[in-house]
């Protein structure tokens, strides 16, 4: 994002659930706050859509992941 949140987050990531088509929307302040979002939504997914995350999907961009 161009301008910081109120809760001083700069970025966002979105998880999506493919066959409910229900998405989690997460800010974050740090790009490195990717692997907690992923962890927070795979705990959630379950209560909302009834099954667990068995595989995560990404552009393989590498801009989350640590250096």
């Amino acid at each position: 994002l161009e301008v910081q949140s109120g809760s001083g987050a700069k970025y966002f990531i979105t998880f999506v659930d493919e066959p409910s088509n229900c998405s989690t929307f997460y800010v974050m302040r740090n790009k490195s706050d990717a692997f907690d979002c992923y962890h927070l939504c795979a705990q959630h997914t379950p209560t909302h859509t009834g099954r667990n995350v068995k595989g995560l999907r990404t552009d393989r961009g590498g801009k989350y992941f640590p250096a």
